[in-house]
């Protein structure tokens, strides 16, 4: 029987909790936001440094999954894409090291490079010098962080770190 709204009058009251915990189920069932592998934290080792100092950070990759993850541990300035802005946003210039490492056909290579397992909630730890990828030699604070792809077989995308700051002196 419709009604003068336009909507179905339900008549038979006991169908109304199963059509009730029908859409429930539906709602609660639908498919769980993607939820990455891992999260990355990054910090800066000396929040100061002076004009020709390396500027290294401590990247934390967490395993933020109920199971064991394999996370390629070789040459972290490969595995992961740092990004460095001054204090106007710009993008820092690259260092030559960069540059070839990014040239096309320059993949590098290294022999022994481990698969790690990586058990859940547990970190895998790795400094980055990232003044060796980048030129940092002008008197400012520079914004840094990374990102690192994630594996097709474990749901790809890009995970992004939070930002630090490094401040670069006379």
């Amino acid at each position: 029987m419709v009604g003068g709204h336009g909507l179905m009058k339900i008549r038979y009251p006991l169908l109304r909790p199963v059509i009730l915990f029908t859409l429930m189920s539906s709602i609660g069932m639908s498919s769980p936001r993607h939820q990455h592998p891992f999260s990355l934290f990054i910090r800066a080792v000396a929040p100061t440094v002076k004009i020709g100092s390396e500027v290294r950070i401590d990247v934390t990759l967490r395993n933020i999954t109920n199971h064991e993850i394999g996370i390629l541990s070789s040459d972290p300035e490969s595995e992961y894409m740092v990004e460095v802005r001054d204090d106007q946003g710009r993008m820092a210039p690259e260092s030559d090291f960069n540059r070839k490492l990014k040239a096309p056909g320059s993949a590098r290579i290294i022999t022994n490079s481990p698969i790690y397992p990586l058990r859940p909630h547990k970190t895998l730890k790795q400094q980055i010098v990232v003044s060796g990828l980048y030129e940092m030699s002008t008197p400012t604070r520079y914004s840094i962080s990374v990102s690192r792809t994630v594996p097709e077989e474990l749901g790809s995308g890009v995970i992004k770190s939070n930002t630090v700051t490094v401040i670069v002196v006379r």
